[in-house]
Order: structure tokens, then sequence, then C-alpha cells
């Protein structure tokens, strides 16, 4: 949101070309890149493109609060500057600077005390990647060396489940770590970790790092971390 001779504006687009569904407690004008505007009347849903539109008479609560946000770190919910460490809690989805950008990519468990993730998807079907994002705030600069880090376990013990850092975000664009994992036999909780020493974690295209199912076997992701090693 900015001001154009005194008066807020919203600027906004969708991030997909599945577009976004936009509404308002009151009526808006709304301007596209050609200059037409038109007028979305209030509590009326309207749509966003990828094309931008500038949106002006905007409700008075939605210009407090876009003013109450001014000075905090994009995007908000949270700063992570003075972390060592972010995570992501897989099925009870409970995320500390790391975000998960493929939930449809997993299936999530059940048992009596806690909750995790199957690395089959929706449909039951193993995927290719499953991708996740570090708040910018934890590695604002670069190059950074990381540790990468994933807690899993076999849904059948007897059965070779295999994965890997398949890409990071590096100072020379997205790239392998070249080490694959064999999860080991048996009911318990493994970790694996990988570190990587040129992590660029700007989120070209939207993540930062993904792990890539290797093999026919889907296994059980609980938990997701990055460590940063040296500030």
């Amino acid at each position: 949101m900015f001001e154009s001779k005194g008066v807020p504006i919203l600027a906004a687009w969708a991030p997909t070309e599945a577009g976004l569904k936009m509404k308002f407690p009151s009526e808006v004008r709304i301007t596209d890149l050609a200059g037409k505007t038109t007028v979305l009347p209030a509590n009326t849903e309207g749509n966003l493109t990828r094309s931008p539109v500038f949106i002006a008479d905007l409700p008075a609560g939605l210009v407090k609060e876009s003013k109450a946000n001014k000075s905090r770190k994009f995007p908000w919910g949270g700063d992570f500057s003075g972390q060592d460490t972010v995570s992501c809690l897989l099925g009870a989805n409970v995320e500390k600077g790391l975000t998960i950008t493929t939930p449809e990519s997993v299936t999530i468990m059940n048992a009596l005390d806690h909750t995790f993730a199957s690395t089959l998807d929706a449909k039951g079907k193993l995927p290719h990647h499953i991708s996740f994002r570090v708040h910018h705030t934890f590695v604002a600069d670069s190059p950074r060396e990381l540790e990468i880090t994933m807690v899993a376990k076999r849904i059948a013990p007897d059965k070779k489940a295999q994965t890997r850092v398949y890409f990071y975000e590096s100072v020379n664009g997205y790239k392998p770590t070249g080490a694959p994992w064999v999860i080991p036999e048996g009911d318990e909780w493994h970790e694996q970790s990988w570190k990587v020493t040129d992590a660029n974690f700007v989120g070209q295209w939207g993540y930062n790092f993904c792990f890539e199912m290797q093999g026919p076997n889907p296994f059980l992701l609980k938990e997701v971390r990055v460590r940063r090693i040296a500030r």
C-alpha cells in the first residue's frame, strides 16, 4: 500500500495463474494497467489476476492495519534474525520460521501423542518433491553455511526408503547436494542432516530447498529444521 497525493492506494495481484478472490466491506474503485476504472460494490467478490491493479477508496480499517504494519519486517509473522534454528513440524503444521510450500504433496497422519505426515499425496501417490521456504529474516544475507535436517522413519520397516535434498538455493542458483539418505530399518524416528556452505535463500521460485522422494516406497516425515552453522 502507498499514498498518491495523500490518498491510500493498494497495489494487488495474484501470485499464480489460478488467481485470487478479493472482497471489501465497503465500495472500492479498481484501476487496471490500461487506466480503466471499475467499481467493486461492498461485500462483493472480485477477481485478482497476475496483472496488477490499483485499488482506491479503501476501508478505514484496512488502511489503519497497513500503517501499523509499515515498520514491521515482511513477510509479517515473526522475526527470526536472532534464532539459530527454524523448524516445521509436519502434520501438526507448527511452523517456526520454516514453511512447507507444497502441503498438497503430503498426507497428515495422527498418532496418540503427536501428528506427522506421510510422503504419499492425497491421491496415494509418491510425489517427486517436497519443498520448503525459510523466513527471510533468518537468512537475510548470503552466502550462508547451513545445516538442513530431516526427521523421518520408514512406513514399512522392511522396505527401503530413500531421499535427499534434491535442490537448494545457492549463490549459483538451485543445485543438488548429491548426498542421498537411506532411512534405517525399524520403527524408530531417525535424523539426517545435510550441510551446505553457499546457501542464498532468496526464494527465486517460491522455495529455498526441496527433498526428492527416491524409489517406490513412501516414508513418514515428522520434522524439518534448518540451523545456522555460523553467523
